[in-house]
């Protein structure tokens, strides 16, 4: 899994804008190691819409043992302003999933941005 695709309100909502589909390295910092990620942002034209995808995870995907199903998460510190990404493996139906609580989700405070989070899916042939 060298790329991971996003969907298309999570990257426009909580991502930076793209002008140019060759798009931008973005630095992020790992929730459990002490790595920082550089990841390829970029989309395609699809249509007459988008499709964003986050290239170069694999050296992620591989360190956090993720396989399909398993959890990739995104979100904006809200203590460094710096993006953070997180692997979680796949959980049972029904559980709850542990995610990093974003104060923006209190209606007094909704300009800070949030995070987001992707189930890994592979290419289908």
């Amino acid at each position: 899994m060298n790329r991971i695709t996003l969907r298309l309100r999570d990257a426009e909502a909580h991502l930076p804008a793209l002008h140019q589909r060759e798009g931008v390295m973005l630095k992020m910092d790992d929730f459990k190691l002490e790595t920082i990620w550089n990841f390829k942002y970029r989309f395609w034209p699809n249509n007459k819409s988008r499709m964003y995808v986050l290239e170069s995870t694999g050296g992620f995907v591989k360190q956090h043992g993720l396989t399909t199903g398993d959890i990739f998460i995104i979100y904006k510190s809200s203590e460094s302003g710096k993006f953070v990404v997180r692997g979680e493996k796949a959980i049972k139906p029904n559980a709850v999933m542990p995610i990093v609580d974003c104060s923006c989700k209190n209606e007094l405070n909704n300009s800070e941005e949030c995070g987001f989070a992707i189930s890994l899916q592979t290419k289908k042939t």
